[in-house]
């Protein structure tokens, strides 16, 4: 009620108010249209973002599980077993690792060899084994002979993927003692 009687009070202090039509110019409606636009724009890019984000998350999971159900099934095995060995012998810590610190000397500076790591990262025809994974993964092991502890292989698993034109890689290591 007071609003209408403030209303009739301004209509009648400033006549000329009340024959102006009222309504949006051509003008405010085009800018009020671009600013709309542009923030239905900025949605959609989050969406977009949100989804490939989505997408690589869904691959690292994928490549972390199938590098542990490998990994299981070394814990499985026996220590001679034929798919634990050291196929391209890279992976022997008494050539590789000569002041007998645990450390591959390539990886401190000397070049012994050099193969990094004791050849536990490599990928690829290097690998000491490679399997093709369902989808469009591949997974590699390495095997290194005492590297770092006596009577001990260290496995390292590398699964490989492509997303969104981008070569993805997840590793997991594991040791297995001799007694095991």
């Amino acid at each position: 009620m007071w609003l209408q009687e403030a209303a009739t009070v301004i209509l009648e202090q400033k006549p000329e108010l009340k024959d102006r039509e009222y309504g949006f110019t051509l003008v405010e409606v085009l800018i009020a249209s671009c600013v709309l636009s542009i923030g239905i724009l900025a949605v959609a890019f989050m969406q977009i973002s949100a989804i490939q984000g989505n997408a690589t998350a869904c691959g690292i999971t994928d490549a972390s599980a199938r590098a542990g159900e490998l990994l299981e099934k070394f814990m499985s095995l026996p220590y001679n077993d034929p798919l634990l060995q050291d196929m391209d012998g890279d992976g022997y810590a008494s050539d590789q690792d000569l002041d007998g610190n645990g450390v591959d000397d390539d990886d401190e500076g000397s070049q012994v060899d050099g193969i990094l790591n004791f050849g536990l990262d490599d990928t690829g025809g290097e690998a000491d084994y490679q399997q093709q994974g369902e989808g469009k993964c591949t997974l590699y092991w390495n095997v290194a002979d005492n590297a770092g502890i006596n009577n001990t292989k260290t496995i390292g698993v590398i699964v490989t993927w492509a997303d969104r034109r981008t070569q993805r890689k997840a590793s997991m290591k594991y040791i297995k003692a001799k007694g095991m």
